[in-house]
């Protein structure tokens, strides 16, 4: 009898998604834009980037929990490849309250987060006073991706977690990447592809409809395709091999649908990830700086 029941909440639970789905379809401007020209100055965007100076993002609510769980996955691989390159320095651009930078720092890298938000800054130094780092091993700094307050080749690697795709230019933030990464040294980060799915289940439901996400804090015109960030850092002849670019992914298992009909939400079927090879969502990647030219 529990099963039924469960199974029947579960049929009304699939029937309401589906009809989210179909109210977004129908709310998307057409044709969907999957060839817009990202490596151009967007002028014509709805994203809110002050978002996360109010009181609409809490990163320590589901919001912030919501976004902090791909750190499953997402810290390994950065700490894969950022190994090869050694402890750092490392700028963490776009650093929010602070989750990749801490996690980075408590593997043992020298991390430096800068954001343009205070709100967000003043959430991420007090976690970082409650956690066991030491002070030399991680900094933030309040500053603005389009003029970076560091000087020439100063850092080992630059982290750009979930923060490209709120970018309008995104040639002029490449450029300060490239000024104050040092010769040979990285570029790790994550962030959106620009398709079907993800304008629908991203930005359409979890953002637009179901608010999980704030709106505006997005704008799916904005995501990425991989071979944009190719083209985009190939301009500066990095090194780069999307074979090994892998997907993030939420991967909810039985418990988790169980609990997403007892709570009638979609939430605990989206904050469980793996890395998989599907880049059609979000995606993780790097680039190497070349050592001369």
């Amino acid at each position: 009898q529990s099963l039924r029941f469960h199974l029947a909440a579960m049929w009304k639970f699939v029937v309401v998604i589906a009809l989210l789905v179909g109210v977004v379809l129908v709310a998307l401007p057409q044709p969907l834009p999957v060839h817009v020209d990202r490596l151009s100055v967007v002028n014509y965007t709805t994203i809110d980037n002050k978002v996360y100076d109010t009181e609409a993002f809490q990163w320590l609510g589901t919001q912030g929990k919501l976004l902090g769980s791909t750190n499953a996955v997402r810290i390994p691989y950065f700490t894969e490849v950022m190994t090869e390159f050694g402890t750092g320095p490392y700028l963490e651009i776009g650093c929010g309250g602070g989750f990749v930078s801490q996690a980075l720092a408590e593997a043992g890298f020298n991390m430096t987060g800068l954001d343009m938000s205070v709100r967000s800054l003043h959430v991420a130094r007090e976690q970082a006073e409650k956690s066991s780092v030491p002070s030399d091993m991680l900094r933030y700094i309040e500053g603005s991706a389009f003029e970076l307050p560091f000087p020439d080749g100063y850092f080992t690697g630059v982290v750009v977690a979930d923060v490209l795709e709120h970018f309008t230019d995104l040639r002029l933030v490449r450029n300060e990447i490239n000024r104050v990464v040092k010769p040979g040294g990285v570029v790790v980060f994550d962030t959106i592809a620009r398709t079907l799915f993800s304008a629908i289940g991203i930005w359409g439901v979890a953002q637009e409809v179901l608010n999980i996400i704030p709106r505006n804090s997005h704008d799916w015109r904005l995501f990425i395709q991989p071979k944009e960030i190719e083209a985009l850092f190939g301009e500066l002849k990095y090194t780069m091999d999307s074979t090994k670019w892998y997907g993030i992914e939420p991967t909810p298992g039985v418990q988790q649908a169980i609990e997403a009909v007892k709570e009638m939400s979609i939430v605990p079927l989206i904050a469980t990830f793996s890395r998989t090879n599907n880049l059609m969502s979000s995606y993780m990647g790097h680039a190497v700086k070349p050592v001369s030219g």
